[in-house]
């Protein structure tokens, strides 16, 4: 049993860099393992410290963002909304709301068969 962290990467940022391979390969696994290993990163630049979320990949801006972390004997749902997977913690009531309407039929989809 153990955690599991949920990132998500941007194909773009693998796309545009893939005559690079050597390299792209390093940056992805530098920029996963400095989101998922060790204490949490902070950015002091803003008046209220922030935990670091995403990382560049060869100057491909939030390339591999993190969307949150569970463990095996956990339950979580996760959604896409504006370009950004997130946990149902972090999304506002509108999304949680279309997310519902999706559910729902998608529910009466499977339903209907």
């Amino acid at each position: 049993m153990g955690q599991h962290h949920i990132l998500s990467i941007s194909s773009d940022a693998i796309d545009l860099n893939r005559e690079h391979n050597e390299a792209l390969e390093m940056a992805i696994g530098k920029a996963v393992v400095s989101l998922c290993a060790g204490p949490p990163l902070v950015n002091m630049s803003s008046r209220m410290p922030q935990i670091v979320e995403s990382r560049d990949v060869l100057g491909w801006q939030n390339a591999i963002r993190r969307a949150g972390d569970v463990h095996d004997t956990e339950k979580g749902v996760f959604a896409w909304s504006h370009a950004k997977l997130r946990s149902l913690d972090r999304l506002s009531i509108d999304e949680l709301e279309e997310i519902a309407r999706l559910v729902s039929t998608a529910i009466a989809n499977r339903s209907n068969c």
